[in-house]
């Protein structure tokens, strides 16, 4: 239930600033960080103002800003196959971001911490510029298949979480774990305490893709996932012809 009077003074705080750094921020928006935030009206104007000096006014992740972060900046973890949204949309209508723990590595020589970031990002606003106007939240299905502890990034997961929370609050509608090795106990056992109650309700493990279909019907999945929709990731889609 949207509590009307706090969103509007929420609005009328923020218009100014929002209006000066030429973001549009939507009742949606506005109320996603209410929700965050318990509705309480001035942890929420603090937040946003975190995000606008955060989207704005900082240099981040080895860019100028970050609607600097386009797909030249994050050419090798799009090459890597390691996430995507995918074409199709739950029956709710939430873009689907599909991730492959296995195709993460941390520990190879040559990864960017910060082009690793920047990915998330990228992956992100791709999801939310999809989004039609009545859908807010996005869908994240995690392959943890074949997961190794080469694979295991708990900076990366920090990473994941602050951005999650305090920049795309309230945007994970769903988070679907397929294949969670015995290996993902001990890493799950250290991640649960860093989210909250309402976050941890948004998680849900998937041992098979049949799982996996009781939350996202298998024709609108990729054989990755152990679906049927013939789809299939080309990081050259997103990178543009080879010169």
């Amino acid at each position: 239930m949207v509590d009307q009077q706090k969103l509007n003074s929420l609005r009328g705080r923020m218009a100014p600033i929002l209006e000066l750094e030429s973001l549009l921020f939507s009742d949606s928006d506005l109320t996603r960080f209410l929700v965050a935030y318990q509705w309480d009206v001035d942890e929420a104007q603090l937040a946003i103002m975190h995000y606008v000096k955060w989207r704005k006014q900082s240099p981040n992740y080895g860019v100028s800003n970050v609607d600097s972060i386009t797909s030249s900046t994050v050419v090798e973890e799009i090459k890597s196959g390691k996430a995507y949204v995918l074409p199709e949309t739950t029956p709710a209508g939430l873009p689907i971001i599909t991730c492959h723990a296995k195709l993460h590595h941390p520990n190879q020589e040559g990864y960017d911490k910060d082009q690793n970031t920047r990915f998330i990002i990228y992956t992100m606003e791709r999801a939310i510029n999809s989004m039609a106007t009545n859908v807010s939240q996005v869908c994240v299905i995690i392959d943890l298949d074949d997961l190794s502890l080469d694979n295991v990034d708990y900076d990366f997961t920090k990473r994941l979480i602050y951005l999650m929370t305090k920049v795309y609050p309230e945007r994970m509608g769903l988070c679907l774990l397929l294949k969670a090795p015995p290996l993902f106990s001990v890493a799950w056992s250290a991640i649960r305490p860093w989210l909250n109650e309402v976050t941890q309700n948004k998680i849900h493990f998937c041992d098979t893709p049949q799982d996996l279909f009781k939350f996202v019907p298998n024709h609108l999945l990729p054989a990755s996932l152990g679906g049927a929709h013939p789809w299939v990731y080309q990081p050259q889609s997103l990178l543009g012809p080879v010169p």
